[in-house]
């Protein structure tokens, strides 16, 4: 078995490849999320509500659904205090790991929409419409899910947009 394979002019080895791997499987939802430049506000808010420390570095497993910038610019994440930060954190995680192909499988065995309780202790309510996934708000407006990111605590989805009501 070869450990280490170097090729002249190239940083890459076989070794160097296990470290990224590991380091790529170590990886949590916050670290994921902060290096994201679309999921700004969402770490803001994540920060103010003091759950970017003590909830997403944890061992989970969790399931976030993250507001890209874009998607949720009418909200102005700079006015909420702590509690509310925390509270409108906690709409979008699950205390379970939720992979993508699971959610939309039980989406439709559910006759195109689920429930899911979240952290806060309401429930997110999920539809499949033309092979995509959606989280359907409760004033009816379409938040669209982009298949998720495989994190070593879970998985993040990005809500990518609004597409209008259903």
């Amino acid at each position: 078995m070869i450990d280490e394979v170097k090729f002249e002019d190239s940083l890459l080895s076989v070794s160097n490849t296990k470290q990224m791997k590991a380091i790529t499987k170590s990886r949590s939802i916050a670290i994921i999320a902060a290096e994201d430049i679309k999921l700004s506000s969402f770490n803001r808010v994540l920060q103010n509500g003091d759950l970017m420390a003590t909830l997403l570095k944890g061992r989970g497993p969790y399931t976030v659904f993250a507001p890209e910038d874009e998607a949720f610019e009418t909200i102005n994440y700079t006015e909420f205090d702590e509690n509310e930060s925390a509270g409108f954190s906690k709409l979008f995680i699950l205390n379970r790991a939720l992979p993508y192909e699971k959610l939309k499988a039980e989406i439709l065995e559910n006759r195109h929409q689920l429930l899911v309780e979240n952290m806060e202790g309401s429930r997110l309510k999920f539809i499949e419409k033309d092979g995509d996934v959606y989280i359907k708000s409760a004033s009816g407006e379409l938040l669209k899910l982009a298949k998720p990111t495989k994190a070593s605590n879970g998985f993040l989805y990005k809500i990518n947009r609004i597409v209008g009501r259903n």
